[in-house]
């Protein structure tokens, strides 16, 4: 009498748990869609745009193709599908080819939220004191233009 049984347990449980997928987990498109990079003005960043205009196909490459490649569905499209691909088993594999540490982001994906945790993953490295000395992730990325540590 008045003890905590399995059933009680159970229900809790089940709360939580429902508590937790009714929220959906966040998409690249609310924080990288067309309106959002735009608005932002990043591609107002001389460094950025150039940096993004060099992956841009030769003879597209120029601040026109950049805005109207951010504008178009392909590049919608393309994070959406990283968007779903963040919330399967290959979220490891999937940090990795941006050659970050995927540890920051654990506790977001324990939640579900495997873009989350692909943002707080690459936050923790862009803050992290020079990174590409760590011998993880170095390879083949550049991430900073210009940083020769050898």
């Amino acid at each position: 009498s008045g003890g905590l049984t399995a059933a009680d347990l159970q229900r809790a449980i089940a709360g939580v748990a429902a508590g937790v997928a009714r929220r959906p987990p966040l998409g690249l498109t609310a924080v990288m869609g067309s309106d959002a990079v735009l608005g932002s003005g990043v591609l107002d960043d001389p460094e950025v745009r150039a940096g993004l205009m060099e992956l841009l196909p030769e003879g597209q490459r120029d601040e026109a193709s950049l805005r109207e490649t951010v504008r178009s569905p392909q590049f919608q499209q393309a994070l959406r599908a990283l968007s779903a691909a963040l919330q399967t088993d290959n979220f490891n594999s999937i940090v990795a080819n941006f050659g970050v540490d995927p540890a920051p982001g654990m506790e977001a994906l324990l939640r579900g939220d495997g873009v989350r945790a692909l943002l707080d993953a690459l936050m923790a490295a862009e803050e992290a004191p020079s990174a590409g000395a760590e011998g993880e992730g170095g390879g083949s990325a550049p991430m900073e233009p210009g940083d020769t540590d050898a």
